[in-house]
């Protein structure tokens, strides 16, 4: 049987206040900041993993600082280097804003998990009640209907992601939900969307996706450990 998990520090009033105000700082800056991409410049992206961070690294330590023969002359080093500069600070913010996104979902999975035992106490107490209750009766036969009947099962298409990488399926079946079955963080888009309604699902989680979405793309935004999904095709 599930047991609760003792919540010791849990978010004041006062610290949810500071969150919000800050988050909504954020926002206005990462909003004035924000490129949008057109669907073909979103499908032309360069794919830039662990493997081609380290050559642009490599390739500024051995030729744009040292050896700068190799330079073209159209290309402008200060502009390079701040080029360099610049995509660190955003690492090192897209690794915070993840840290923080992980400790979040921690709390809020370990709220879910104490408030369900705490809901599955109520509705083993229901069915008790509903024996001599008809309005707990009629109650608990609405919920049943909604969230006990089992639909025949089905299987639906595994698939592997590796680090970094780009994925298109065709024939999705929107219908049923697209499962994470790993740890890395996915995104999905529609083919021809806007990169601003992408979804992200975080790892061993699902998401249904908007009946139109057809044909998607699913990005793994992992640069260091492959990812996995099922999906069903129509």
């Amino acid at each position: 049987m599930a047991t609760a998990i003792t919540v010791t520090s849990p978010l004041t009033t006062t610290q949810i206040t500071t969150i919000e105000t800050n988050t909504a700082s954020t926002d206005v800056i990462l909003t004035l900041a924000k490129i949008v991409l057109t669907p073909a410049q979103d499908k032309a992206k360069l794919t830039v993993g662990v493997i081609k961070s380290s050559e642009i690294t490599d390739v500024n330590t051995s030729f744009v600082k040292t050896n700068t023969k190799g330079v073209p002359s159209t290309l402008d080093v200060s502009i390079y280097q701040a080029d360099i500069l610049y995509m660190a600070v955003l690492k090192g913010i897209q690794a915070t804003m993840l840290q923080h996104y992980n400790e979040v979902t921690t709390l809020v999975e370990v709220s879910q998990h104490n408030l369900m035992i705490k809901t599955n106490a109520i509705l083993a107490n229901v069915r008790i009640v509903a024996k001599t209750d008809k309005g707990v009766s009629d109650a608990k036969d609405a919920l049943d209907l909604k969230y006990f009947t089992r639909a025949s099962a089905s299987v639906g298409s595994v698939n592997t992601i590796g680090e970094g990488v780009v994925m298109v399926l065709s024939g999705i079946n929107p219908n049923k939900p697209f499962a994470n079955t790993e740890k890395t963080m996915l995104q999905i888009l529609n083919v021809g969307g806007s990169s601003a309604n992408a979804i992200r699902v975080n790892g061993f989680t699902s998401a249904h996706l908007p009946k139109e979405w057809v044909n998607i793309v699913v990005t793994n935004l992992s640069t260091t450990d492959a990812g996995g999904f099922e999906v069903f095709m129509k």
